[in-house]
């Protein structure tokens, strides 16, 4: 029996949240002047991260079973051209959460940059319409102690990652429930949790209207799994196996929660909508093509071509939403909180980029259009801007470097691949996408900064606004004779920076002298440079003053006058950020998906020696590598050479220092170093040959009476996943970060101490990556690919047995078996097989056993 006068909206997507200044709460003018039906809905908005168009079932895919979802796409609506708010996970969610575009929007990288207090979410919105609120899962818009945090967003309950770098973890040590970290000890997996919390929230408000926004993490990377289950058998790579399972199992807890709602009565109720944060990903060894549906979508995530940005998305409500419907609108994330105020009948806020869908669902009303779309994507991969008008779709490429840069342009009507560049043909279309994106960066009202000044306008300059020093218009200025005031740059929160550039107002030659201080909290100032002096430049041209890196909120330029008088004008300030971007998720390419972690560190400078190999013959090859200094999961502070390039077939070593200071209330144990490489190009990826820190090594546990003993891990090859077990079996899982198994072993091993590594944790070359000593004489076994004709030169020296062992996949690895023996207490040491890698197989493909000799 189904509860009455009461409905629930079950959302499914990928991420959302944002915010918009000047919230207000009343009868939607637009509207009925109520919710929709005379009564308020739940609304369960489930969002998942990084599925693709074509990865889901009612999208045509036909090799991952998502019988649930598939349902509630027939029970529904399917829409067949909603876009994501970006083209990578935080700037998608805050338009999901403002229904603002990414032009207008706070959260425009994945920086850690926070909601603004002035941002209003959709959860204030409905929250001050009578709502209790949650939000299970990843986050993302605000990290603990910030201004973005969900409990500061208008969400009553929170639960889950606040640092969507740390969502790569399925294990997580801890999570946050509310202002408080739950200690998890890195047992748990983190989907099934948000799972169980999202079936009690809805239990514990099921008598009355609640929001819950459910973002799981599925599938982004880290690829992991309980069980592979169906998929065991499957004849896929392990990637794209582990991958299915993932998703398989999202769409079991779907299930699960569709139950929930039925067991108290509120199913037929119930609004569902599912969606994705962007589009497919490529880490982790998964293919974005792997799994094929309906379209063949150019791009994935971070490109803004249609793979990257259009997401499935699907629409239940019983009763209201015709079953079995197809819309073609074109909406979007940021229609997301237009929509869920029409529903609940209350008034969205004013300037919103927003338009309610709700008269597609009814398909009654007139459904008004979006003039045109428009998207920014400024990680560092494909700075992009693109536009789609109609059935007209641009992009330009490389946009904040060049901003002049070709747009490129497809009709989506017939090309949906994006195949055919059309822009000589239509320049008249070329040129009104041009004007929007102009616009669009004209508008002002996305802006990186705020300026304040203490001083006064000098008279005779009716008209002059202190914004203008930031207006990036060399015509445009600011004057005042007073001395000793500053102008005071917001840059909204903290962010590295290294210089300033400054251009004065030509007036005539004159000399000025000026101070530049930072703050991190607007209060306490301290000295960057002083009595800085500055001659005007021919033709107002931007002068630049490089300082040493701080990490600041506020900069503030103190104006002491000039060689003539005590005017100071000043035509443009521009802050150097250093990088414009710092995100882990925007890394091409990490050692093994991850970055190399180096703990055991020791306060003082810590140098990390870094060797770069550029494996492609014909090209050279861009990259940087840089260093982040972490404490407890929090960034402390950021090394960043310049560029390295890389001739075909060469290398190049670079060093890197960072400072550890072990603040106040923390100690030396609580500090990371994570070095990072970045590439310029997706096609091009340099490798690290070689890495070395003067830090202290990894000691793996050990057992006292273990024949294996002191266990020493060089921190490259990350450490977490080696251990050491006993009674080698069949079944026995092969590495500690991968399914495979143990297929067949030959009887000699059977029984004895063997070690698990990281499948990953060894794509790097090197003669010394692990040592470890025999408590007694013992027979040291390397089963190695047989994809190896001969081993690398590390191993010199060991016997090839003739025996072999293999994994349990369908089409088995084999593996060679090598033995050399040690006399007690004599050490092995280990190395990797970079540098004989042969095709089609991993440089770690080997696993050590240890067999006493009696």
């Amino acid at each position: 029996m189904n509860r009455a006068g009461k409905a629930t909206a079950l959302a499914l997507a990928g991420c959302m949240m944002s915010s918009y200044t000047g919230i207000t709460v009343r009868a939607n003018e637009d509207s009925q002047g109520g919710p929709v039906g005379g009564s308020k809905p739940n609304i369960i908005y489930i969002l998942v991260d990084d599925l693709g168009y074509n990865e889901v079932g009612f999208n045509g895919q036909t090799q991952i079973k998502t019988p649930n979802l598939d349902r509630i796409a027939q029970e529904g609506m399917k829409f067949i051209q909603h876009y994501a708010g970006c083209a990578i996970c935080a700037p998608s969610r805050c338009t999901l959460m403002t229904g603002l575009h990414t032009g207008h929007t706070t959260v425009i990288g994945n920086d850690d940059t926070p909601l603004k207090p002035e941002d209003t979410t959709v959860a204030e919105i409905i929250k001050e319409a009578g709502y209790t609120t949650g939000i299970i899962g990843k986050w993302g818009l605000g990290n603990y102690g910030s201004t973005g945090f969900p409990n500061d967003k208008g969400f009553d309950y929170f639960y889950g990652y606040d640092d969507q770098t740390l969502a790569h973890n399925y294990y997580p040590k801890n999570l946050w429930r509310n202002r408080t970290q739950v200690t998890l000890g890195g047992a748990q997996y983190s989907h099934d949790l948000f799972t169980q919390e999202a079936l009690q929230f809805i239990e514990d408000n099921s008598t009355e209207p609640f929001f819950l926004y459910l973002a799981y993490t599925i599938p982004h990377i880290k690829l992991t799994v309980p069980e592979l289950g169906e998929y065991q058998s499957k004849s896929w790579p392990a990637a794209e196996k582990t991958f299915a399972a993932m998703v398989t199992r999202m769409d079991r807890d779907i299930g699960t929660l569709e139950d929930k709602l039925t067991e108290l009565g509120i199913d037929d109720n119930t609004i569902i909508m599912f969606a994705s944060d962007n589009g497919a990903h490529d880490k982790d060894g998964h293919s974005p093509t792997f799994f094929q549906g309906e379209y063949n979508l150019r791009g994935y995530k971070r490109y803004l071509y249609e793979g990257g940005i259009r997401v499935p998305f699907i629409v239940k409500w019983p009763g209201v939403v015709r079953a079995g419907a197809v819309s073609d609108h074109v909406s979007t994330f940021w229609d997301f909180l237009p929509t869920v105020c029409d529903i609940v009948g209350v008034k969205p806020p004013p300037a919103i980029d927003g338009i309610s869908y709700l008269p597609t669902l009814l398909e009654q009303g007139e459904q008004k259009q979006h003039d045109y779309l428009y998207w920014e994507f400024h990680e560092a991969f494909g700075p992009a801007r693109a536009v789609r008008m109609g059935d007209w779709k641009g992009v330009r490429l490389n946009a904040d470097a060049n901003p002049n840069n070709p747009i490129q342009l497809y009709n989506l009507k017939t090309d949906i691949s994006e195949t055919t560049n059309v822009a000589t043909s239509y320049p008249g279309i070329v040129a009104q996408i041009e004007e929007i994106i102009k616009n669009m960066g004209d508008s002002g009202k996305h802006s990186v900064a705020r300026v304040t000044t203490n001083s006064t306008l000098l008279s005779g300059n009716p008209g002059v606004t202190i914004e203008n020093v930031i207006d990036g218009n060399l015509s445009t200025y600011w004057i005042t004779n007073n001395l000793n005031k500053y102008i005071q740059i917001d840059l909204q929160h903290e962010k590295l920076v290294n210089y300033i550039d400054l251009a004065w107002f030509r007036r005539n030659e004159r000399t000025y002298n000026f101070n530049i201080q930072g703050s991190k909290n607007g209060e306490i100032f301290t000295n960057i440079l002083t009595n800085e002096v500055s001659t005007i430049a021919p033709n107002n041209e931007m002068q630049r003053f490089t300082f040493e890196r701080q990490r600041v909120r506020y900069i503030r330029i103190i104006m002491n006058g000039n060689s003539t008088d005590n005017i100071t004008d000043i035509c443009e300030i521009a802050v150097g950020l250093w990088p414009a971007f710092i995100s882990v998720d925007s890394i091409d390419y990490l050692i093994g998906t991850r970055s190399i972690k180096d703990t055991g560190l020791e306060a003082g400078n810590v140098k990390a020696s870094i060797v770069l190999k550029n494996n492609d013959t014909a090209y050279n090859s861009q990259a940087r590598v840089f260093t982040a200094l972490y404490c407890n999961n929090k960034l402390v502070s950021l090394e960043f050479p310049d560029q390295i390039s890389i001739a075909a077939s060469g290398q190049k070593t670079t060093e890197i220092t960072t400072n550890v200071q072990v603040a106040p209330g923390t100690s030396i144990d609580d500090y990371e170093l994570r070095v990072f490489i970045w590439n310029n190009f997706w096609d091009m990826h340099p490798v690290l040959e070689s890495y070395s820190l003067k830090t202290k090594d990894d000691k793996v546990d050990v057992e006292p009476d273990s024949v294996i003993q002191d266990l020493v891990v060089s921190p490259i090859t990350a450490a977490e996943f080696w251990s050491i077990q006993d009674n080698l079996q069949i079944g026995n899982l092969q590495y500690g970060d991968r399914e495979f198994k143990f297929g067949s072993i030959p009887a000699v091993l059977i029984g004895n101490q063997w070690i698990q590594t990281g499948n990953d944790s060894k794509r790097v070359e090197g003669d010394n990556i692990a040592t470890f000593k025999v408590s007694c004489d013992a027979d040291v076994y390397i089963a190695l690919s047989n994809k190896f004709t001969a081993p690398p030169a590390w191993m010199s020296g060991w016997q090839d047995t003739g025996l072999t062992l293999s994994d349990n996949q369908a089409t088995p690895a084999v593996f060679n078996l090598y033995k050399k023996s040690y006399t007690a207490n004599s050490t092995v040491t280990l190395g990797t097989n970079l540098g004989a890698k042969p095709s089609g197989t991993w440089p770690s493909m080997y696993t050590v056993i240890v067999v006493p000799q009696n």
